[in-house]
């Protein structure tokens, strides 16, 4: 019966594992699926039930514009401020979705385990909506399940007090995603394309962020129990045992973030078991927790004041009374300073008299502890939202983390803030967020609809947009003191097919070619190393062609036209060979065009037509003949990494206008070196399909990838320096390996 079947769903696995075992007192099977599901038969209100207990990754949806608002030169950004959203998976080779909605099939309960902020009781409606518990079923009940520990009694007291998900909070998080897309998108999109195209050296880069925790016990955390699992850790155990002899002191304050509780050691560890990093963070977490509950640091302070010549002087003296939680956290003990014993009125001789020059200095870099601990306090953002606005500045490469966790300014950051200061200090203000995080506070509370919010927080963003926009020629005059324009950036590579002068190779993030002439920018694929192929042109547009190598022993090389690549000249390429559609980033930085791997014209030599050779077996890409592989030859997936190495030592492999009869790939023309043959009587040329054909298949190796199925097939022959021919005896078709329809 579906009413005593129960579905609980947590926002992790090693959490969904905790709940199990706490609530089945370990009694429970567990099978795998997209993520683990575990189950065990128990009671549920008042009544039998079978139980599974399963969980997602994190958020299962993420926010996105609709491909028709993607393309950047298409889309005016002042469009995206009151553009549709749509919700895709957040992670689509998961399947958290699809394994959601076949578990909850036949349960007639669902408990939702999220992590108890605002993001976790987003991510609950999340889970209502795979499941399918969001109609209006009265045989179907949702349960939010409120806890702050994964310790067994919690887990226990809160499966006695479900109580229904907060939509409101949930929907809070719902406006503060699509405000932070729009708004995001918009000024990002237009500051990219209008300055990128202008200067050369604007780079990007991408990098591990911190997240906030909570500070507060919870009250039901169990100190001595804690304790107890150290307290035969050579490492502290005589600091352990005095806390359990003397007692220990519980923390009265700290920060309760919601979510979850303070990091506290689970087991007793050694530094041979973890290793050396592992243990360092082990070794801090310990000696943390046993500070947070150790007596207080008491020390003795002594102010001393006295005049020379009329000049009024003071210095301060202290002395350590008692360690307390010092005494485990050396790195924050006080530094002792003795000073002489004084009586009040007392006269001494100076012994020495020095005077110093010296100037006061800047602050330091901000710390990324210290901003966020500055983002709590003017209200921007949330513990889930702090470390990706922290992430989006590191990543558009406004700040550099350097030693010590130090958040340090580039030239584009400095340039973009002094910018926004003389055009619209709001813009780089913390009011501005603090403000829009008021909005959404009350939408999470209930006393504002979220619609509302987000409509009237994107028409002030829009009229601040459309007035920069109209200004942007005042920050232009700070790029142009600060940046190389295109034009003395990069050095000559390749000729434009437009006017047929060089253009010129910008290096740097993101990479791009750069015609002065047509004053036109291409943006080629990043991480890649670009070079001149041969000096041969597209046979649709004149331009020179280049070739990318991707970098490591197993990256791919590939010619690509640069102008193809920026505008693909057939419309539905990434429809008939799956290609990567833009993403809501754009082409910028990332290159999402047409390489001469995806090319269907029918005469060029480097198109898809001629080099392609057989369907992939990972994915629905094709296998490529790489063209500058030699003396190590190889296929490369258009697709995705799967590689074959093909005979290696050949002087030559090529693709034939020729298919095999029995699997439709493209035969291969091997020019084998005379020394190392496997033809007979010393014959080198030979042709053949590398699946159906028993001599070639045999000297096939998949790097990354399923093995190809060969067909039962005669053996081809090479015969002095002529042709050989592989033919399978069969007509079966395997379409997984087939090129036919393409």
């Amino acid at each position: 019966m579906a009413s005593s079947k129960v579905l609980m769903v947590a926002e992790k696995p090693s959490i969904a594992l905790s709940i199990a075992s706490a609530l089945s007192r370990g009694q429970m099977s567990t099978r795998k699926g997209s993520t683990d599901v575990h189950e065990f038969d128990g009671m549920f209100r008042g009544f039998h039930a079978h139980f599974k207990v399963t969980s997602v990754i994190g958020h299962v949806f993420s926010v996105d514009f609709p491909v028709t608002y993607q393309d950047w030169k298409v889309t005016d950004p002042l469009d995206l401020f009151y553009a549709p959203i749509i919700k895709a998976e957040s992670n689509p080779k998961a399947h958290i979705c699809r394994h959601l909605n076949q578990e909850a099939r036949g349960c007639g309960h669902l408990v939702l385990w999220l992590d108890c902020d605002r993001e976790g009781e987003n991510i609950c409606f999340e889970v209502i909506e795979c499941t399918g518990f969001h109609t209006r079923d009265a045989s179907r009940r949702v349960y939010r399940a409120r806890f702050s520990s994964v310790i067994g009694k919690d887990l226990m007291k809160a499966m006695d007090n479900l109580v229904e998900p907060n939509r409101d909070e949930a929907l809070a998080v719902d406006a503060r995603q699509e405000i932070d897309l729009k708004v995001g998108v918009a000024f990002t999109r237009f500051q990219t394309t209008y300055f990128q195209g202008k200067y050369g050296n604007l780079d990007s880069r991408v990098i591990s962020y911190p997240r906030t925790e909570s500070t507060a016990y919870p009250s039901s955390f169990d100190f001595r129990g804690t304790l107890a699992l150290l307290a035969n850790n050579p490492a502290w155990a005589n600091d352990v045992q005095g806390l359990l002899n003397n007692g220990f002191h519980k923390p009265q304050s700290g920060t309760d973030a919601g979510d979850h509780p303070p990091i506290t050691p689970m087991l007793s560890a050694t530094e041979d078991r973890l290793g050396k990093d592992a243990w360092r963070l082990y070794q801090y977490v310990c000696q943390h927790f046993m500070g947070t509950v150790s007596p207080d640091c008491k020390y003795v302070r002594t102010n001393v004041k006295f005049s020379i010549g009329g000049e009024f002087f003071h210095c301060t003296g202290q002395h350590v009374t008692v360690e307390g939680f010092t005494s485990v956290m050396p790195w924050l003990a006080v530094k002792e300073k003795n000073l002489p014993r004084f009586i009040k009125g007392e006269k001494i001789e100076a012994s020495k008299v020095e005077l110093y020059e010296g100037s006061t200095a800047p602050p330091d870099y901000l710390t990324e502890s210290e901003l966020i601990s500055l983002m709590e306090k003017n209200g921007i953002g949330t513990d889930a939202s702090i470390p990706v606005h922290i992430n989006n500045i590191c990543e558009r490469n406004y700040v550099q983390v350097q030693a010590g966790r130090k958040l340090v300014p580039t030239s584009l950051g400095i340039t973009l803030i002094r910018g926004y200061q003389c055009i619209d200090p709001d813009l780089c203000l913390p009011d501005i967020r603090s403000f829009i995080e008021q909005q959404i506070a009350l939408v999470a509370k209930g006393q504002m609809d979220h619609i509302h919010v987000v409509l009237h927080v994107l028409q002030q963003f829009k009229q601040k947009y459309a007035y920069f926009v109209k200004q942007v020629e005042n920050m232009d005059a700070l790029f142009e003191a600060q940046f190389s324009p295109l034009a003395d950036s990069g050095r000559a590579l390749s000729k434009c097919g437009k006017c047929l002068r060089y253009m010129k190779y910008i290096s740097m993030q993101p990479s791009r070619l750069y015609c002065g002439t047509c004053e036109e920018v291409y943006y080629l694929p990043q991480n890649g190393t670009i070079k001149l192929y041969k000096e041969l042109s597209c046979p649709l547009d004149n331009f020179e062609l280049l070739l990318c190598s991707m970098p490591g022993p197993e990256g791919k090389s590939f010619p690509l036209c640069p102008y193809c690549y920026n505008s693909p000249p057939f419309e539905g390429v990434d429809t008939l060979f799956g290609a990567a559609k833009t993403g809501s980033t754009g082409k910028l930085g990332k290159g999402a065009g047409m390489p001469c791997f995806l090319c269907p014209h029918p005469t060029c030599r480097h198109s898809l037509i001629s080099q392609g050779v057989c369907a992939c077996p990972e994915c629905s890409g094709t296998l490529v003949l790489d063209p500058v592989s030699a003396p190590k030859w190889r296929l490369d997936c258009n697709m995705c990494n799967c590689l074959v190495f093909l005979p290696q030592g050949a002087h030559r492999i090529s693709t034939t206008e020729e298919r095999c009869p029995d699997c439709d790939s493209k035969l291969l023309e091997v020019d084998f070196n005379k020394k190392t043959t496997p033809l007979e009587d010393g014959a080198t040329l030979y042709v053949g399909c590398i699946i159906c054909d028993e001599l070639l298949h045999s000297l096939v190796e998949m790097k990354h990838g399923k093995s190809f199925s060969r067909r039962t097939s005669s053996r081809g022959r090479g015969r002095g320096t002529g042709r050989g021919r592989g033919r399978g005896s069969g007509k079966r078709i395997d379409p997984k390996m087939s090129f036919r329809d393409f």
